[in-house]
């Protein structure tokens, strides 16, 4: 009986902390999802993608598009995925404001130069971003 009870215990705990773990040997994260093309896509990485080399660049972007835009006041939450390039791929917004601001904030993430792409173990990969855009209205 006690033996039964330590297995079971012992394949709980293997289980749970296996569950989004980061593999200690390789450094691989075990949390992704897949693209269509069949690419790895990262949530979590060594290196995480960079949109400029200036720290403040994607905030001055982001308000000097912002600005100009017509539409709604709040945040718009976009999510995207960089890829191994740097490339701004498969935008979509996760929680929006309105319809012309939801299309705003995507025609914005559409038009962004390319990144500066995330690394794992010293190689480029695909990354999946979350971004808010902030609106401050008309």
């Amino acid at each position: 009986m006690r033996l039964a009870f330590f297995s079971t215990l012992l394949i709980i705990s293997n289980y749970v902390h296996a569950q989004g773990s980061i593999n200690r040997e390789e450094n691989t994260p075990t949390e992704f999802i897949q693209n269509p093309k069949e690419d790895l896509v990262y949530q979590i990485v060594e290196v995480m993608p960079k949109f400029s080399l200036y720290e403040d660049s994607l905030s001055n972007y982001l308000h000097s598009k912002t600005k100009l835009t017509d539409g709604g006041k709040g945040i718009v939450y976009v999510r995207f995925i960089i890829d191994k390039a740097g490339k701004v791929t498969n935008p979509e917004v996760v929680k929006g404001i309105d319809e012309i601001t939801n299309e705003a904030a995507l025609n914005i993430v559409k038009e962004m130069p390319n990144w500066i792409p995330g690394k794992n173990n010293g190689e480029n990969v695909n990354v999946l971003y979350s971004l808010p855009i902030k609106f401050q209205g008309k």
